[in-house]
């Protein structure tokens, strides 16, 4: 039996496919960000004052590696959502999850008035961020090369991957202009700004979400398996601060902006999210522990940077050979033969 080719994967306009994918990533990762930079530089004196200025950041960095031992749930919840209910579900429900952990944050009282339990519901709300991120990737890179027209696909898989730099552009800014008023506001109020922003934004990005249709390909597939049952077998100065992590962003896009395509074409349909999901988010716990093992070598070191530099040259170096050793890549089938109708001949 011919199946028809796939005509209604540009049934979703590409502008909403957009907002959906890039802009909603932004605003998941935007939310990811703002924590990262508070860690470094205001939840040691606000949530472990008792604590020596080393220590304090190391545990601060600790509730960042703790806590992203939720990421790989986060990828098979969300993942399963998306695989059996849809596309769209799991990306308005990892944004929800985000949005409200991230406001959230912005309300725990700090170390000085509630003690002990300042820590503990910040690594429960972390937690929760790092639940909604483990889905966020999978679901918006599954919708995003699945809503492309044909030979379209690697344009529309990078947008959730350029989400990624422009989230952080945005926390970068947005940290910056917080910080402005002085360091005794931005210590007692102005941090939590960023995290009373991320409402907001998190509003928009549910509104985008709200505002598409699920995922063709998705909708194709679950109706072939009702009909075909074998289907189913088959941390510095607020200016410095901001120039770097832009820099970093920059550098980093032409890298990370294919991976979503790349991955997303190892696996089928009918698994797709969960199994991307869970191997990325398998992958950001241990790189949620860089941040931890670069405190220990900088606090071992005194003020030497030397010793972080060898660890990210190492990574980079390992992160080198992975690549090489798949130059060959799976993207076996091109965006022609995707847009060719199943009964046309391959090349």
């Amino acid at each position: 039996m011919t199946t028809a080719p796939l005509t209604l994967r540009t049934r979703t306009r590409p502008g909403k496919v957009m907002g959906a994918t890039l802009l909603g990533t932004s605003i998941e990762w935007y939310d990811v960000a703002i924590y990262s930079m508070a860690a470094a530089v205001v939840i040691p004196q606000v949530f472990f004052p008792y604590l020596d200025p080393g220590s304090g950041i190391l545990s601060s960095f600790a509730t960042l590696a703790i806590a992203s031992v939720a990421r790989p749930a986060g990828a098979l919840l969300f993942g399963w959502i998306g695989d059996t209910a849809g596309r769209r579900p799991a990306l308005i429900g990892s944004m929800l999850v985000m949005t409200v952990a991230t406001v959230g944050i912005g309300f725990i009282p700090g170390y000085a008035s509630i003690g002990i339990m300042a820590p503990v519901l910040l690594v429960l709300l972390r937690g929760l961020q790092s639940l909604a991120v483990g889905g966020e990737w999978g679901g918006a890179t599954s919708y995003a090369v699945e809503a492309a027209p044909p030979r379209w696909r690697a344009v529309f898989g990078a947008f959730p991957q350029m989400g990624n730099s422009l989230g952080i552009f945005l926390s970068s800014a947005v940290f910056t202009l917080a910080a402005l008023p002085g360091q005794e506001f931005f210590l007692e109020t102005g941090w939590r700004i960023p995290f009373w922003v991320a409402g907001g934004l998190g509003l928009i990005g549910l509104w985008l979400r709200f505002s598409i249709e699920e995922s063709q390909e998705f909708l194709e597939t679950k109706q072939n398996r009702i009909v075909n049952p074998h289907a189913q077998k088959a941390r510095m100065r607020p200016g410095l601060l901001l120039l770097g992590m832009s820099l970093a962003g920059i550098f980093s896009a032409g890298a990370y902006g294919v991976v979503g395509t790349y991955v997303t074409s190892w696996f089928d349909t009918e698994t797709r999210q969960r199994s991307i999901s869970l191997a990325y988010q398998i992958a950001g716990v241990l790189g949620a522990f860089t941040p931890m093992a670069a405190q220990l070598l900088t606090n071992a070191a005194g003020t030497s940077w030397v010793p972080v530099a060898v660890l990210y040259v190492v990574l980079s170096v390992i992160s080198f050979w992975c690549v090489a050793s798949r130059r060959e890549g799976p993207l076996a089938e091109s965006d022609d033969d995707a847009a060719r109708p199943a009964s046309a001949p391959a090349r």
